[in-house]
C-alpha cells in the first residue's frame, strides 16, 4: 500500500511540474520581467480579448540581441511559415506558428533591434454563407495602443486587427507590418 501511495504522490508531482511549464516558445522567456527596468531595453505588453502582444526593444546591447536571435532560431524549427529579409544592414525574421502565434525579430545596426510575439486567445473568424456571393469571413476590429520608454526615447506601438489581418504599426519609424492568419 505504501508503494502505491508513493507512486501516486510521485506521479502527481511530475504532472504538476509538467503543467507549470506553460512556456510554449523559447522567446517567451525574454518576458519574465528581467528587462522591464533595464537601461537598454523597452518592454511593451498589450492584452485584449483576442490576443496578447509582447515586444522587447533593445538599444546598444549586443548580449541581449544575441540572446534574442538565439531564442528565435530555436523557435524557427516549430514554425509552419517563415520569412527572412535582409536589407541595408537590417535583418528581419518573422515566424508563423501552427497555433496562429506570430513571432518576429529585427536586428538593426549598432546592436539595436526588437523581438515580438503575438499569441491569439480566441479565433474570431466565423464564416457566413451568402448564396449570391462567395462565403466571406465576418469582420471584427480591435485596436490597442501602448506607449513605452526605452532610455530617453519614447515609442508608440499600435496593434489593429481586422478579420484575419493583424497590423502592427511602430510609430518610432512609421513602419507597418501586416500578418495574415
Amino acid at each position: 500500500m505504501k508503494k502505491v501511495l508513493i507512486l501516486i504522490v510521485a506521479l502527481c508531482a511530475c504532472l504538476a511540474a509538467a503543467a507549470s511549464n506553460t512556456t510554449k516558445y523559447a522567446v517567451e522567456s525574454l518576458f519574465d520581467g528581467r528587462y522591464n527596468n533595464h537601461p537598454h531595453t523597452g518592454v511593451t505588453i498589450l492584452k485584449n480579448n483576442q490576443s496578447i502582444f509582447k515586444k522587447l526593444t533593445v538599444e546598444n546591447d549586443s548580449k541581449i540581441m544575441q540572446e534574442m536571435e538565439r531564442l528565435i532560431r530555436l523557435d524557427e524549427g516549430k514554425a509552419s511559415n517563415s520569412v527572412e529579409r535582409y536589407e541595408k544592414g537590417e535583418f528581419q525574421l518573422i515566424l508563423s506558428m501552427p497555433s496562429g502565434t506570430s513571432i518576429g525579430f529585427t536586428r538593426e545596426a549598432n546592436n539595436q533591434g526588437s523581438l515580438f510575439i503575438s499569441v491569439p486567445l480566441l479565433k474570431n473568424t466565423s464564416t457566413r454563407i451568402d448564396k449570391s456571393r462567395k462565403s466571406t469571413k465576418s469582420r471584427s476590429q480591435s485596436k490597442s495602443t501602448s506607449k513605452s520608454r526605452s532610455g530617453s526615447r519614447s515609442t508608440t506601438t499600435t496593434i489593429t486587427t481586422s478579420g484575419d489581418n493583424i497590423y502592427v504599426n511602430d510609430m518610432t519609424d512609421g513602419s507597418e507590418i501586416v500578418w495574415l492568419e
